[in-house]
């Protein structure tokens, strides 16, 4: 029946509740199954017609009933249009969010994820400690519902929406209806990637009554996954080895701990994190996944990025990174992802992270896969001890990995032909490496401005070499007792050890893939075999025995 005949002071409800009842223009009588009969939406909107003169008798009815009543006519079908509408916005989005929450509810959910991405919105539920798609909406109508959640249900907390801040509230049981069973939610919220096009997230933790024991609603349809990245592993295809992906597929397993990735400016860390995340995503899409990073450098829709902005130096960003890491954990991860550690109050937090059941993935600017303890105990010499974090529970995993050159193949000289261009000394170490001492296939970088293929650059594209150290009680046993020179020898001298960097880069410049001055620019003086296994690899009782002594030892031997 057309709102307008019911007279001009009837305030017409919002859309979604209309199609929860049944009305008679005739008796102005609403007819409500009992499970709407209390929503607090329809309450309050026969509480305002009765402020605005129109008295509404609201009857209980069987469900099918309103159904029936319904096909007979008695129906709003559509909202009012004008003022009196746009009046109503608030309360048809405020309705629009307690259905869904209630809905929620039968699912017993535990967390309600809200992820404004620019375009569309997302909404994920987490069920059983892991993530379920729910909802997709226009971004608009998600960001309304939004609004009206802080605006209109907030109880506890900062209930003044301020945009582009990272908030927390809570509303009080009082506020859903109490067929859900939730006694009150806690609320997160704050922008996310893409900001400038509206990106922001909620996330609301549901707490129930009856939390042990209690069973979700039956009979109601099951829910899928998240839906997966495209594509494929990309990390083999860019030169890392079967070995090397195998064992970095081997730590994202484990349940929780840091990987950290290391290496200079440039050397691909932000690219291998972003591609495990991935694959990461692909085969376990349940997994809840956080970026916190200065800047986003790739939309992933996979995980709710937070970005570090308004920063004024090296200490605010420090500031926000802990703070932005510190929401995360109040928003139900699993994967945790600082896109680096800068200072101790991060390196702090990604460790309680690790330790409380979160796997977190990270980067670290470090020349060497066994420098790490090295460098976090110069962030802070008290709080970040090596006795405090060298537990295999702790760090999962280190990679150490660069970016090569590879060659052009129709401009580069063999440097055989070229004795002015390299030194005679290089050749002389390379040949140590070569098991027959053949030199003959080392090519050096060309300056063809002609050439067709490289024109001129005398590249012709770059690969990745990488070094997976999966962490045990015995290395970390060896960085505490005895330093970092002796736990990298030990551990090299495991079969199952990925060989060093250096090694792995003079494999290519034999095979005449790689220059061996740009061996030395982006990985290490080229040094020969037996110095380099007598530092590296050997077993040396004259080394120092605390991690600093052992670490200075190993640099000077190496850098002669």
């Amino acid at each position: 029946m057309v709102v307008e005949n019911a007279g001009p002071s009837l305030l017409p409800p919002s859309d979604s509740m209309a199609a929860q009842i049944a009305f008679d223009e005739a008796t102005l009588t609403v007819y409500v199954s009992q499970q709407f009969s209390k929503d607090p939406m329809l309450m309050t909107w026969v509480s305002r017609n009765e402020r605005r003169g129109t008295r509404l008798t609201v009857k209980v009815v069987e469900l099918a009933d309103v159904a029936r009543f319904r096909d007979q006519g008695f129906r709003f079908v559509e909202a009012a249009a004008g003022d009196e509408k746009d009046n109503n916005d608030e309360y048809q989005f405020r309705g629009d969010a307690l259905k869904l929450i209630e809905e929620a509810a039968y699912y017993r959910a535990s967390d309600i994820h809200f992820l404004l991405r620019g375009e569309h919105a997302d909404v994920q539920l987490t069920v059983n400690n892991d993530l379920r798609h729910f909802r997709e909406m226009k971004q608009e109508y998600a960001s309304r519902m939004l609004r009206a959640i802080w605006n209109g249900l907030v109880t506890t907390g900062d209930n003044q929406w301020t945009d582009n801040i990272d908030q927390g509230a809570q509303v009080s049981g009082e506020k859903l209806h109490p067929s859900a069973g939730v006694t009150s939610i806690r609320i997160a919220r704050g922008p996310m990637f893409p900001m400038a096009e509206g990106g922001q997230y909620m996330v609301l933790r549901l707490q129930y009554a009856n939390t042990v024991g209690a069973k979700r609603r039956e009979g109601l349809p099951a829910l899928k996954y998240p839906r997966k990245p495209q594509g494929e592993f990309l990390l083999p295809k860019m030169g890392f080895t079967k070995q090397n992906c195998a064992k970095l597929k081997k730590i994202m397993t484990m349940p929780d701990g840091i990987l950290i990735i290391t290496g200079p400016t440039g050397s691909g860390k932000s690219t291998t994190d972003y591609e495990l995340r991935k694959e990461e995503a692909r085969i376990r899409p349940y997994l809840k996944q956080i970026v916190v990073a200065d800047p986003i450098e790739f939309p992933e829709s996979w995980s709710t990025q937070l970005p570090v902005v308004n920063a004024v130096d090296q200490t605010a960003t420090g500031e926000q990174f802990a703070k932005k890491l510190h929401t995360s954990l109040r928003m139900a991860p699993k994967i945790i992802t600082p896109g680096e550690i800068r200072g101790a109050e991060v390196a702090l937090i990604a460790f309680e992270a690790s330790t409380t059941g979160h796997k977190v993935t990270t980067t670290l600017h470090v020349s060497d896969a066994f420098l790490w303890p090295d460098r976090l105990e110069l962030m802070d010499q008290v709080r970040l001890r090596r006795a405090v974090f060298c537990d295999p529970k702790i760090v999962r995993g280190v990679v150490a990995q660069r970016l090569l050159s590879e060659l052009c193949p129709d401009c580069s000289r063999l440097a055989s032909a070229h004795p002015e261009l390299v030194d005679e000394e290089l050749l002389a170490t390379l040949r140590t490496w070569s098991h027959d001492g053949d030199v003959s296939r080392v090519r050096i970088r060309g300056d063809d401005m002609n050439c067709p293929t490289c024109r001129g650059d005398g590249k012709i594209s770059r690969f990745g070499i990488m070094e997976v150290v999966v962490t045990d009680a015995q290395l970390m046993s060896d960085y505490i007792h005895l330093g970092t020179a002796m736990a990298r020898r030990n551990y090299h001298q495991r079969p199952d050890a990925d060989p060093p960097l250096l090694d792995t880069a003079i494999q290519h410049v034999l095979a005449g893939r790689v220059d061996p001055y740009h061996v030395q620019e982006a990985v290490d003086i080229i040094v020969t075999k037996e110095r380099f296994h007598e530092v590296i690899v050997s077993q040396s009782p004259t080394d120092g025995t605390s991690g600093g002594r052992g670490t200075r030892h190993l640099e000077a031997v190496a850098n002669g």
